[in-house]
């Protein structure tokens, strides 16, 4: 997501508030708890020197290969993902939290969840935030993306019936500007 132009894209920001804060965080069944695992090996963020990268005397992330290995050894077998899959994946689980929240009420319309990513994830301002993010991929590219992921947690990666509704009429989350 570096690539992409996330500065500090979620791994690197739970290494700066330091992985003992998201210990607690309650996830699906199928799911895992990455800080509690890295927490568990020893590793705490980047104030302590390493969490899920390893940090140089100038801040600069570096992938560490034995939280690879933590990694690789605790999830489920995957294939080969390209780097635009993964940005399909990050962008298309945003986009659906972001269905979900406005099904249910707790936004008001598509822009609003933009403003708070860009001001509380550091989501790149160029992106325009996930929502728009979404409509810029294809909301079609995202749920196919999203239901071909093979993952454990399936009720994560199912696309919410909004982005299926807003597919079928040919609309996007701009379209709902309130």
């Amino acid at each position: 997501m570096l690539s992409w132009g996330w500065g500090w894209p979620p791994f690197q920001l739970r290494d700066l508030v330091g992985l003992e804060s998201t210990v607690g965080l309650v996830r699906a069944e199928g799911a895992e708890n990455w800080s509690a695992l890295m927490v568990a090996a020893g590793r705490k963020g980047r104030a302590f020197g390493q969490g899920f990268y390893r940090y140089d005397e100038d801040g600069t992330a570096r992938i560490s290969r034995e939280v690879m290995d933590i990694i690789n050894a605790r999830r489920a077998p995957t294939k080969d993902i390209t780097k635009r899959t993964i940005q399909l994946l990050m962008i298309g689980a945003m986009a659906n939290e972001g269905a979900r929240t406005l099904a249910d009420g707790w936004a008001r319309c598509p822009s609003d969840i933009d403003l708070v990513c860009l001001n509380t994830l550091n989501f790149p301002r160029t992106r325009g935030g996930p929502m728009t993010a979404a409509d810029l991929a294809g909301l079609f590219n995202l749920t196919r993306a999203m239901r071909s992921f093979e993952h454990p947690d399936k009720p994560f990666w199912t696309p919410h019936e909004l982005l299926y509704d807003l597919i079928k009429n040919g609309k996007t989350f701009s379209s709902m500007l309130a």
